[in-house]
């Protein structure tokens, strides 16, 4: 593959998906629960250049919020989100060394869909709509990003994509494989990623229970949750959710010790 057209296909998920891709580095959890280290895999492209790629792709989209008047409207709202990502950035480095270090950017964007998303490098964006319609708190608003940060650390967007078109990849069939929802492994796993960082963080690992059930709820009233629709929610996940929290709650002590 040329790095011509390697560049133009990931320009293609990046623009059209917005969802995370792969790392070419191994993530080593030295706490439990712990879900062992990222595949080893042969990626067609860099990390460097997916995270150029996604950089790109997230600068143009803020600069069109921008433009439309629907980014960062709420000071509270952005500072209190910027502050959870703060922590949750630099408790990402017991999972991924490399994480810490990533371009790190959170904008809120005022307007549909109900979503909140995590870009190669560690670009997040979260709509409005999502916070305010699911009414979260500080424990359950960090469940949210660490679950979309969890999908990144572990490259479930180009696992899945390698899987179900491998070889020369194009951007339709990659459009086609970005659009579907995370398989119930790869959420399984988010879960469990996604717990143990919010606890190393200092956020109440139990709050992710809160953040499922309000999802389930909003949508059962006929509301469209996007985050739903991506992250598909199956009841069998409650017991392991609850397991995990329970497992990861010394660290979250630990964290929260002045």
């Amino acid at each position: 593959m040329t790095m011509k057209r390697s560049m133009f296909w990931l320009t293609a998920v990046v623009l059209v998906a917005l969802m995370p891709a792969c790392q070419s580095q191994r993530a080593q959890l030295p706490v439990a629960p712990r879900v062992g280290p990222m595949p080893s895999r042969e990626l067609t492209v860099s990390q460097a250049q997916l995270q150029q790629v996604a950089g790109e792709a997230y600068a143009r989209l803020i600069a069109r919020a921008a433009v439309e008047g629907v980014l960062d409207n709420d000071p509270a709202m952005n500072t209190r989100l910027r502050t959870i990502a703060r922590r949750l950035i630099a408790a990402s480095g017991a999972l991924s060394p490399e994480a810490p270090g990533w371009p790190w950017e959170v904008h809120v964007l005022d307007q549909a869909p109900l979503d909140a998303w995590c870009l190669p490098g560690g670009k997040i964006a979260v709509h409005t709509p999502l916070l305010t319609g699911l009414q979260l708190d500080d424990d359950e608003t960090a469940a949210l990003l660490a679950h979309a940060m969890a999908h990144i650390l572990r490259g479930h967007s180009l696992e899945r994509a390698q899987a179900e078109a491998p070889g020369d990849l194009d951007p339709l069939a990659f459009r086609s494989v970005a659009r579907k929802p995370y398989s119930r492994a790869h959420e399984s796993e988010a879960d469990r990623l996604g717990i143990e960082l919010s606890a190393r963080a200092g956020y109440s690992p139990l709050a992710a229970a809160g953040l499922w059930r309000k999802a389930t709820a909003l949508a059962s009233t006929g509301v469209e949750v996007r985050w739903l629709a991506v992250h598909p929610w199956t009841a069998s996940r409650q017991e392991d959710i609850d397991a995990v929290a329970r497992r990861v709650m010394p660290l979250y002590e630990q964290a929260k010790k002045p």
